[in-house]
């Protein structure tokens, strides 16, 4: 019975894993009114193509904000572009152009916005982050215009400067006269280059847009956990301006080959075209969806949801979660009552039943350990890995292993019976626990503990408590469990990289655990299944130790940095990593290690000496100070003499800012830049003219302040030229990518 149970627990598993799979790309033959991923695909290659970076302000940039527009003039559209400086909570400023497509409401001046943004970071040409959306939007735009005219206007955003600090999304909430329309949002997003599109964000009130994906989307992936955890991170995309602004929305984002993610890698033919079709068709169909519905006067209230395998959405009100927890628990308590009558109980067998969850703890805990002993000896020296399969399958085949070990050591010192109480009890309290603190994801233990319950209530009553006739009691609740848990435990790992994998080993073991009161109690053959996992656990464990982190396709992000101190007249090159030791190629040349700048603490990074380069560095011109209530307003014009596109002004920790603007544009007190730069605070301009730009601001020290500035150009010097040569092939630049920063301090 055992393998049986099994059996039906891997098909479930199965079947969740093929549902979460994109759908396939549609071909350009595809009837005007669908969503076409080869369509798309044709629009990206061409606003792609030469495959430069495009990055905020640079000349590429606006090559492809070019092409955005003469596609859309090509389909009939009028599109206005927006040229704003925009300042962000990042204290970083840009001019951007945002490309904005209006498609008037038949009956409401009232807008549905659907944004994705066309800029990349310095380090690759952005296919997948966020050229699919921009792409995606590209077919929407087509797709719409066979339709009737919507009933509420529909406003296509292509926004700038993303990348750097939501800047473009910034300025269109805050200076365009069209934001005053938009009552809901869309956001396309990726960070990754395959993979299902996952709804993973909303505002608050989620209540009446969570009913709409149900019955609008043809394959929805998404659930109430993704909401909590992303709201505990500190990650932002566009839509978190539109909430902040108090507009609700829905964000979009595939997330797999992550390695991919702002590297020269996120390229069209690294894309995968499933996740196009699966992200376009998300938004096409949210589209028509919102078009005609009631969003003027959306209802109050937040929701738990979760899709059923990629069918539908199942959801509640929020309210509903502990009363819902509290009626499992109460079923749960009629079968304990039940079960006690019938004598099928005992409490020494109930407490023995409770060993199978010690398997659980002890598992995530050889997880952790096994974790970190692969991180030590670097195969784990990155966050994704080149080759994660072994070290999946061991950490899923040890809480098997150990789940099932448990159980089979007390089989025969508890009954069915009672391990199935045992395990009903925990599933239960989690639940009720997690419906008062953490509604959300709370449906993780409460749909489990529910069936359960209510899968166990016709056994408890028959009051026999025979195997078969309790089966249905162990498998529906594993069955439900692995319904509303294999989701996210096989997300995990593309969503957190290898810190992921404990916490797998938890989801696994609790899929497992309801079939632990099926392990036999005779003979040898109760630890069979056991030994098996064990054994398949070691093998994965030691192929897994042996595996490069690191290929081609799954490539170490390592970029280099020329740093030329003008004030010392030297120069250095340093190379940085996203994860792990640099490459032994590089780390050859390397002369020692030192930490970069003040503000990066007591993090070393190897260097090795440059020629100084002979240039001026950064400068703070036409400078004016005068006394301003207890401190003092500064007032001076930054710019950098040898023409970089971006330049930063760093004030030292002690330093009370009480106000910062940069061309006349207030900058928002950059709270990240406290976080990231160990109390120096930064005001950075991406898009610097030539003649510079002022900054003025007003500090409370009326002593001298020594502040550092910093300029930086894409690319490096003749002198880089063996450092980019020794770069293996399984390493990428990332981020900004390969850059030449001069600094210089001035005393204020």
């Amino acid at each position: 019975m055992l393998l049986g149970a099994f059996l039906v627990l891997a098909a479930f598993a199965l079947l969740s894993a093929a549902r979460l799979a994109p759908p396939a790309p549609l071909g350009p033959d595809a009837p005007a009114t669908t969503f076409s991923a080869t369509r798309a695909g044709t629009q990206l290659a061409h606003i792609l193509e030469g495959g430069a970076p495009h990055p905020v302000g640079s000349p590429h940039n606006r090559v492809v904000r070019d092409r955005i527009v003469d596609a859309l003039r090509g389909m009939g559209h009028t599109p206005l572009i927006q040229t704003s400086f925009s300042c962000s909570r990042y204290g970083v400023c840009a001019e951007v152009s945002n490309v904005i497509v209006r498609i008037e409401g038949a009956a409401s001046r009232s807008a549905v916005l659907f944004s994705a943004h066309y800029d990349s970071v310095g380090a690759g040409p952005g296919a997948a982050d966020d050229g699919a959306g921009v792409a995606a939007l590209l077919e929407i735009a087509r797709a719409l215009e066979a339709d009737a005219p919507p009933k509420n206007t529909i406003v296509l955003l292509f926004d700038d400067g993303e990348e750097v600090g939501l800047l473009g999304a910034e300025a269109f909430a805050t200076q365009h006269p069209l934001a005053r329309d938009v009552r809901v949002v869309v956001n396309l997003e990726a960070r990754g280059t395959s993979g299902p599109s996952l709804m993973f964000e909303t505002g608050r009130d989620n209540a009446w847009l969570v009913r709409l994906l149900g019955p609008s989307l043809p394959r929805p992936v998404t659930s109430s956990l993704f909401v909590f955890v992303y709201r505990k991170l500190p990650s932002d995309t566009d839509l978190t301006v539109f909430n902040t602004h108090g507009v609700p929305g829905l964000n979009f984002a595939f997330i797999d080959d992550y390695a991919n993610y702002h590297t020269p890698r996120d390229r069209p033919d690294v894309l995968d075209p499933g996740s196009l079709q699966h992200q376009g068709e998300n938004a096409l169909a949210l589209a028509r969806a919102l078009a005609s519905a009631d969003i003027d006067h959306p209802p109050p209230g937040d929701a738990v949801f979760f899709d059923l395998l990629a069918l539908h959405v199942l959801r509640w009100p929020v309210p509903w979660t502990l009363p819902l927890a509290l009626a499992g628990a109460l079923a749960f308590a009629a079968c304990v009552v039940l079960l006690a009558r019938a004598r099928a109980l005992r409490l020494r067998e109930v407490a023995f039943g409770l060993v199978p969850l010690g398997g659980v703890v002890v598992a995530v805990a050889l997880s952790l350990l096994a974790s970190a002993l692969l991180r030590a000896t670097g195969a784990f020296a990155g966050p994704v890995l080149a080759h994660p399969t072994p070290a999946l399958l061991f950490h899923a085949a040890l809480a098997l292993g150990l789940v099932t070990g448990a159980a089979a050591l007390v089989a025969k010192r508890t009954s069915p019976a009672s391990a199935w109480v045992a395990q009903g009890g925990v599933w239960v309290l989690v639940a009720v626990l997690l419906a008062a603190l953490a509604p959300g994801v709370s449906y993780l233990f409460l749909v489990p503990a529910l069936v359960g319950a209510l899968a166990g209530l016709p056994w408890a009553a028959s009051r026999r408590a025979s195997l078969p006739l309790a089966a249905l009691s162990f498998i529906a609740p594993a069955c439900a469990a692995c319904l509303v848990l294999f989701p996210p435990a096989w997300m995990l790992y593309p969503a957190m990289g290898t810190q992921a994998l404990p916490a797998i080993t938890a989801l696994v073991g609790f899929i497992v655990l309801p079939l632990a009161p099926l392990v036999p109690s005779d003979g040898r053959r109760r630890f069979a299944l056991p030994a098996a996992a064990a054994a398949m656990s070691l093998a994965a464990l030691g192929v897994a130790a042996v595996m490069p982190p690191y290929s081609t396709t799954n490539p170490q992000g390592v970029r280099v940095e020329l740093h030329h101190d003008a004030d010392a007249g030297k120069a250095v090159h340093r190379l940085l990593t996203n994860g792990g030791d640099v490459p032994a190629p590089l780390q050859k040349l390397a002369e020692g290690s030192a930490p970069p700048f003040p503000w990066w603490g007591a993090w070393r990074v190897p260097y090795r000496t440059a020629p100084a380069l002979d240039t001026p560095g950064p400068e703070l011109a036409d400078i004016t100070s005068t006394p301003e209530g207890a401190g003092r307003r500064i007032r001076a014009v930054l710019r950098s003499p040898r023409g970089a596109p971006e330049a930063t002004v760093y004030l030292p920790p002690g330093v009370e800012v009480t106000s910062f603007t940069m061309a006349g544009q207030a900058v928002p007190r950059p709270y990240a830049s406290v976080l990231w730069n160990s109390g120096w605070r930064r005001y950075t301009c991406k898009t610097l003219p030539a003649s510079g730009i002022p900054v003025e601001f007003v500090v409370t020290n009326h002593a001298p302040i020594e502040v550092l500035l910093v300029d930086s150009t894409p690319g490096l010097p003749p002198s880089a030229d063996e450092i980019v040569r020794a770069r293996p092939e399984t390493a990428v630049p990332f981020q900004e990518g390969d850059v030449t920063l001069v600094s210089r301090r001035t005393r204020l």
